[in-house]
C-alpha cells in the first residue's frame, strides 16, 4: 500500500493529495458518525430495560473481534434496574441489533482480582 502511494505521488505529484487528504477525511467522519450512533443503539438497549449507561467505551480487540468485519466491539458499564453495576462486551452495527457477551457484576469482577489496598484496614 505504501508503495502504491508512493509510487502515484512520484508520478503525478501533489495532485495526488487532493483525492487522498478528503477520502482519509471522509473515513474518518463515517466512523465518527457510526460510532455515534452506535452509542445510541447502546444506551436505548440498556434505558429499554430500566437501567442507565456508567460508560462505553470502543474495544476493536474484544471479545469475538476475529473473522468480524461487519459490528464494531464495545465494553460496556451500566446499572441495571436493581442497582447492580455491570460490566459487559456488545456487538453492533447499524444493520444489527445489539448482542452482548459476558456479562459481569462489577462486585463479582472486583472480588477475582483483589488490589494492594484490599487487606488494609
Amino acid at each position: 500500500m505504501n508503495f502504491l502511494f508512493a509510487e502515484l505521488l512520484a508520478k503525478n505529484g501533489p495532485e495526488v493529495l487532493w483525492i487522498f487528504v478528503p477520502l482519509v477525511g471522509l473515513a474518518v467522519v463515517i466512523r465518527l458518525m457510526a460510532g455515534n450512533q452506535d452509542d445510541a443503539r447502546i444506551r436505548q438497549e440498556i434505558e429499554r430495560k430500566g437501567g442507565s449507561v456508567i460508560k462505553i467505551l470502543w474495544n476493536p480487540l474484544g471479545p469475538g473481534w476475529f473473522g468480524d468485519k461487519n459490528n464494531r466491539l464495545y465494553e460496556v458499564t451500566y446499572r441495571d434496574r436493581n442497582g447492580q453495576t455491570i460490566v459487559a462486551n456488545c456487538k453492533t452495527n447499524m444493520f444489527s441489533g445489539v448482542y452482548w457477551s459476558d456479562p459481569r457484576v462489577l462486585d463479582e469482577v472486583a472480588n477475582e482480582k483483589p488490589g494492594p489496598m484490599d487487606n488494609v484496614k
